[in-house]
Protein backbone atom coordinates (compact mmCIF):
# COMPACT_ATOMS: atom_id res chain seq x y z
CA UNK A 1 0.00 0.00 0.00
CA UNK A 2 1.40 3.41 -0.97
CA UNK A 3 0.80 6.50 1.09
CA UNK A 4 -0.30 9.58 -0.75
CA UNK A 5 1.79 12.24 0.91
CA UNK A 6 0.78 15.67 -0.39
CA UNK A 7 3.44 17.51 -2.34
CA UNK A 8 4.31 20.82 -0.69
CA UNK A 9 3.79 23.90 -2.82
CA UNK A 10 6.82 25.23 -4.64
CA UNK A 11 8.01 28.69 -3.78
CA UNK A 12 7.85 31.25 -6.61
CA UNK A 13 11.02 31.34 -8.71
CA UNK A 14 11.65 35.03 -7.92
CA UNK A 15 11.51 34.33 -4.18
CA UNK A 16 13.89 31.37 -4.48
CA UNK A 17 16.31 33.45 -6.58
CA UNK A 18 16.47 36.01 -3.77
CA UNK A 19 16.94 33.31 -1.12
CA UNK A 20 19.75 31.63 -3.08
CA UNK A 21 21.48 34.89 -4.02
CA UNK A 22 21.42 36.10 -0.41
CA UNK A 23 22.39 32.78 1.20
CA UNK A 24 25.26 32.15 -1.23
CA UNK A 25 26.99 35.39 -0.25
CA UNK A 26 28.31 33.34 2.68
CA UNK A 27 29.93 30.14 1.40
CA UNK A 28 29.17 28.45 4.74
CA UNK A 29 25.50 28.31 3.62
CA UNK A 30 26.30 26.33 0.46
CA UNK A 31 26.76 22.56 0.42
CA UNK A 32 27.92 20.50 -2.57
CA UNK A 33 26.74 16.92 -2.99
CA UNK A 34 29.30 14.34 -4.02
CA UNK A 35 27.54 14.17 -7.39
CA UNK A 36 27.93 17.94 -7.90
CA UNK A 37 31.62 17.81 -6.99
CA UNK A 38 32.17 14.94 -9.44
CA UNK A 39 30.39 16.80 -12.28
CA UNK A 40 32.39 19.96 -11.56
CA UNK A 41 35.63 17.98 -11.77
CA UNK A 42 34.56 16.28 -15.03
CA UNK A 43 33.61 19.64 -16.57
CA UNK A 44 36.65 21.58 -15.36
CA UNK A 45 34.56 23.91 -13.19
CA UNK A 46 35.52 25.54 -9.91
CA UNK A 47 33.61 26.60 -6.81
CA UNK A 48 33.99 30.20 -7.98
CA UNK A 49 32.05 29.37 -11.17
CA UNK A 50 29.21 27.89 -9.16
CA UNK A 51 29.15 30.77 -6.66
CA UNK A 52 28.99 33.27 -9.54
CA UNK A 53 25.88 31.49 -10.87
CA UNK A 54 24.28 31.28 -7.42
CA UNK A 55 24.93 34.95 -6.67
CA UNK A 56 24.07 36.50 -10.05
CA UNK A 57 22.02 33.92 -11.94
CA UNK A 58 18.31 33.56 -12.49
CA UNK A 59 15.76 30.76 -12.52
CA UNK A 60 14.20 30.72 -16.01
CA UNK A 61 12.27 27.44 -15.66
CA UNK A 62 9.67 25.93 -13.36
CA UNK A 63 11.01 23.81 -10.48
CA UNK A 64 10.73 20.03 -10.31
CA UNK A 65 9.66 18.03 -7.28
CA UNK A 66 11.68 14.96 -6.28
CA UNK A 67 9.46 12.34 -4.68
CA UNK A 68 12.57 10.39 -3.71
CA UNK A 69 14.10 13.29 -1.77
CA UNK A 70 10.85 15.11 -0.95
CA UNK A 71 12.19 18.48 -2.09
CA UNK A 72 12.01 20.96 -4.95
CA UNK A 73 14.90 21.52 -7.33
CA UNK A 74 15.49 24.78 -9.15
CA UNK A 75 18.03 25.49 -11.90
CA UNK A 76 19.94 28.75 -11.54
CA UNK A 77 21.45 29.80 -14.87
CA UNK A 78 24.03 32.37 -15.88
CA UNK A 79 25.89 33.02 -19.14
CA UNK A 80 29.61 33.14 -18.35
CA UNK A 81 32.29 35.23 -20.09
CA UNK A 82 33.41 32.06 -21.87
CA UNK A 83 30.07 32.06 -23.71
CA UNK A 84 28.58 28.97 -22.10
CA UNK A 85 25.47 29.12 -19.97
CA UNK A 86 26.08 27.27 -16.73
CA UNK A 87 23.19 25.67 -14.86
CA UNK A 88 23.38 24.89 -11.17
CA UNK A 89 20.68 22.58 -9.82
CA UNK A 90 19.78 23.52 -6.26
CA UNK A 91 17.58 21.54 -3.86
CA UNK A 92 15.20 23.58 -1.74
CA UNK A 93 13.16 22.22 1.13
CA UNK A 94 9.90 23.87 2.18
CA UNK A 95 11.76 25.95 4.79
CA UNK A 96 15.27 26.37 3.37
CA UNK A 97 18.13 27.38 5.58
CA UNK A 98 20.94 26.22 3.32
CA UNK A 99 21.66 25.95 -0.40
CA UNK A 100 22.37 22.38 -1.56
CA UNK A 101 24.07 22.13 -4.97
CA UNK A 102 22.85 18.88 -6.51
CA UNK A 103 24.63 19.06 -9.88
CA UNK A 104 26.24 21.43 -12.36
CA UNK A 105 25.71 21.41 -16.12
CA UNK A 106 26.09 23.46 -19.25
CA UNK A 107 22.75 24.57 -20.65
CA UNK A 108 22.02 24.34 -24.36
CA UNK A 109 20.22 27.45 -25.60
CA UNK A 110 17.43 26.65 -28.08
Amino acid sequence: MTSDVPIPLARPEEEVEQIIQTASKDSANVYFTGHAEQRMKERGLFDTDVFRVLRYGSIPKRPKFSKEHQDWTYVMELRLKSGITLGVVVAMEPLPTDVVVVTVMSVVQI
